[in-house]
Parts: C-alpha cells; sequence; structure tokens
C-alpha cells in the first residue's frame, strides 16, 4: 500500500506487535483492509492480522480508513492449556513442547493450528534449565511470561513458500 499518510508499525520483542494504516478511503483499499486479513512488509518479519477497521469522515480531506491489527502471534491468545504443565529441561525445549502440546500436534486434533509450525533450527541457544509446574488458562501469556522471565524475544512470522504461520 503506496498511498497511506501514516503507517505506525511497531514489532515488540516478548510481546504481542500491533500496526495501524492510516489511508485515503476508496474502494480497493475498503477490500485490502477488512477485518481478519493480513498486513506484513517486505522490511520485517512481523506479520499482522486486522482486528479493527473504521473510516474516519472528515468534510475539508475526505474520508480515511483506519485499519488496526495485531502480531499473528496473538492467534495463541486465548487458547487454553488443558491441563497442568510439569516439565524439566531446557527452555527452548519448554517452549517447543508446549506449542507442539496445544498448537501444532496436541492429543485432540481438532484443537490443531493449521500450518503452525515451530523452527527448531536456533534451539539449541536457550540452554538454560527449566523446572515448571503450572496450570494456565492461556498459552500465549504462558509464552509471554516465560519469555519476560528469561529476556528472551519471539516472533512467529509467515513462510510464503510454504503458507507456514512459523514460531
Amino acid at each position: 500500500i503506496d498511498a497511506a499518510e501514516s503507517v505506525l508499525w511497531n514489532p515488540k520483542y516478548n510481546d504481542v506487535g500491533e500496526c495501524e494504516i492510516y489511508i485515503p478511503c476508496n474502494e480497493e483499499y475498503l477490500t485490502m483492509l477488512r477485518r481478519g486479513n493480513y498486513i506484513y512488509r517486505f522490511d520485517d518479519d512481523m506479520f499482522c492480522k486486522i482486528e479493527k477497521m473504521q473510516i474516519q469522515t472528515d468534510v475539508e480531506n475526505g474520508d480515511y480508513i483506519i485499519a488496526t491489527a495485531k502480531d499473528i502471534c496473538n492467534i495463541l491468545a486465548g487458547r487454553i492449556v488443558r491441563w497442568q504443565i510439569v516439565f524439566s529441561g531446557t527452555l527452548g525445549q519448554f517452549i517447543q513442547k508446549v506449542l507442539t502440546d496445544n498448537v501444532i500436534n496436541p492429543e485432540q486434533s481438532q484443537r490443531a493450528i493449521p500450518h503452525f509450525t515451530f523452527d527448531s533450527s536456533n534451539l539449541a541457544e536457550f540452554t538454560e534449565k527449566v523446572e515448571v509446574s503450572a496450570f494456565t488458562d492461556d498459552l500465549l501469556q504462558l509464552i509471554l511470561a516465560t519469555c519476560k522471565t528469561y529476556n528472551i524475544g519471539f516472533r512467529v512470522s509467515f513462510n510464503m513458500e510454504t503458507s507456514n504461520l512459523v514460531f
């Protein structure tokens, strides 16, 4: 989108990023910036889902669309962790396990998020020992709290070649 009046692009290190696009209103942009559609930039790996779209009316300058979106990692929000987590191992293994058990390959297959994968290529970097015994209602909050505790960041990006969301 080249005609945007302003673009606020706010990726976050260990939290949910967000963006907002303020753009003159026309039919093409109304179609593109619908709630549920996705926004990304070629120069950043944050991938966002539009959550809100509103039209601002201005007699002098014309109508504008304001589209607000959240980082796609927000897809993990509200994901109920159905059982108590008891884990002993490394930080990387812990995050991989909770994502595998609750998103990638859960016991109940209908709970899987299609095309969600885990990139384990740098797993060996996260060697801090973790002992966890927890019960939580929200997978995203568990991951956020863990990342903040160990001062690490994460990203869920979109792989255009495979059409996968990659943690």
